[in-house]
């Protein structure tokens, strides 16, 4: 691909990075200090020792790597490896105060959680959740808000001219490949994004909480976790039970509407903030979320009713209706245990949440999964081919799309996002037979579903991840997030960078 002949890294690129992942480091270790101040108020101070000391290793690394300010503009070279260490770094720094926790039984289980944190597909791997202290639970979140300002900057960095690139193989057939924008007002609006919408949805969630039955203090802890989960499209909460810890209808209505907003793009964003309503029904992005979404629920719904879950149809429409947007903006909660997914919902019923978390949300959202942008062009795309297969070559018109502004269909964005739908398919059909080969009581629908379920970042669990697992699920577990996160082109960037300085693989002997 094109995109490859602009990323050959410099000594000047690996300066640019090392010192853009110091300053990743440091600010990681920096958020660790807020969560550390509740566990020393509320007296949970192994918790609190445990992010003092890895706010120190955030800080003391950051200061290691970053020798130098980082550039104020990056090239697009620099920018796809810095983005694609970033979240490695990120993923090591916050590690280290979910090991000293003592809730996960060895070092890779922490990485796993962490990753699972940063990525916003909350697969838990914690132990004995129920109990963990209230400082390492707001740890676990605050990740999720980390990684969906991180996923949004990102948008919002490679958007140029106001079109959201297909996939990053795009950007160097762009024209624009040398110098990215400035940051620093795509840091405030991601920020302020997320800020607004987190904070929203706890003022409304806190009376919903107190209503269901919960203390003012839990209440409070509920309504900013559950808000920070929904909206970023993490998953992560306070209990096993998931979003069914407060059994209150109304609470699982506001984190439809939150998880909803975060799979939607940016740029639709600030399109209603600005109140540019008029053509938004025909963004490509928003007809085939309407689309895909009302098919798969029509498909859960069937596959509910045929396997008798849930008694009356007001309940079976209401747990349906939530699962299906969890698993479709790839947020990843769920009414109960995820495992009832696949051991008590039937055949049906769970392929659609397959599909679902496949697609995924919008374009340049929070969420992951190949996107509503990409599976709507490569459908343009395949009936563009069928009318030049049955109608003359007089009758035909440019194909083109929606999205932001009118695009011509061209060539170009169908391979691209055929580029990652590929991908994402050799690395779910990889990942489950590496999966199957390393798991003793796995089965084949189920290793789909977990592949399926981690590299589109969603994060409902079948069980894949429990502490019997072996080591090797774990590994490709969190190789999966990373590179689903990343859209895989951005993490062989960076491998590539490490690779260039490997004896006898980069060309250095």
């Amino acid at each position: 691909m094109a995109v490859l002949t602009h990323l050959g890294p410099t000594p000047r690129d690996t300066a640019a990075v090392v010192a853009g992942l110091g300053l990743v480091s440091r600010w990681v270790g920096l958020a660790m200090l807020a969560p550390a101040l509740v566990s020393l108020l509320l007296g949970e101070h192994r918790d609190a020792s445990a992010l003092l000391l890895g706010a120190a290793v955030g800080v003391l690394l950051g200061a290691l790597l970053q020798r130098g300010r980082p550039p104020g503009r990056l090239t697009w070279t620099q920018a796809f490896t810095l983005a694609g260490g970033a979240w490695a770094v990120a993923t090591g720094v916050a590690a280290v105060p979910l090991a000293l926790s003592g809730h996960h039984a060895t070092l890779l289980q922490a990485i796993v959680e962490a990753m699972a944190g940063l990525t916003t597909t909350g697969l838990v791997v914690v132990d004995d959740l129920d109990h963990l202290g209230v400082g390492m639970n707001l740890w676990r979140h605050l990740l999720h808000a980390i990684g969906a300002v991180a996923a949004l900057l990102v948008v919002a960095t490679i958007r140029q001219r106001g079109q959201t690139f297909v996939a990053t193989s795009n950007v160097a057939e762009s024209g624009d490949h040398h110098v990215l924008p400035r940051r620093g007002r795509s840091v405030r609006a991601a920020l302020g994004l997320v800020v607004v919408w987190t904070l929203l949805g706890t003022v409304v969630l806190l009376p919903l909480a107190l209503l269901a039955g919960a203390t003012p203090g839990r209440a409070l802890l509920h309504a900013a976790t559950l808000a920070t989960s929904a909206f970023s499209t993490g998953g992560f909460t306070l209990t096993s039970a998931s979003a069914g810890a407060l059994h209150a209808a109304t609470v699982q209505l506001v984190l439809v509407v939150l998880m909803i907003a975060g799979a939607t793009s940016l740029v639709l964003h600030r399109s209603l903030w600005a109140r540019r309503i008029r053509g938004v029904r025909n963004e490509l992005d928003v007809r085939v979320a309407g689309l895909t979404g009302a098919t798969l629920l029509l498909v859960v719904l069937l596959g509910l009713r045929r396997a008798e879950v849930f008694e009356g149809a007001t309940e079976l429409v209401r747990q349906g209706l939530f699962t299906l947007v969890a698993a479709h903006t790839t947020t990843g909660m769920t009414p109960g245990p995820g495992r009832l997914l696949v051991t008590g919902w039937g055949e049906m019923a769970p392929a659609g949440i397959v599909a679902a978390m496949a697609i995924g949300g919008m374009a340049g959202s929070v969420a992951g999964g190949v996107g509503t942008l990409r599976v709507g062009i490569l459908a343009k795309g395949i009936a563009r081919d069928v009318r030049r297969l049955l109608l003359p070559e007089s009758a035909l018109v440019p194909a083109d799309y929606q999205q932001s502004r009118r695009h011509v269909l061209t060539d170009r964005h169908v391979r691209a996002a055929a580029t990652i739908v590929l991908l994402t398919l050799a690395s779910v059909f990889g990942a489950a037979v590496i999966e199957l080969a390393t798991t003793s009581d796995g089965d084949l629908p189920e290793a789909l579903f977990h592949a399926v379920s981690a590299v589109s970042t969603t994060g409902i669990t079948v069980g894949f991840l429990d502490a019997g697992n072996d080591q090797v699920g774990l590994v490709v577990t969190g190789l999966l997030m990373w590179f689903g996160r990343m859209e895989f082109l951005a993490v062989l960037a960076a491998l590539g960078m490490v690779a260039r300085y490997v004896p006898g693989v980069g060309g250095r002997g």
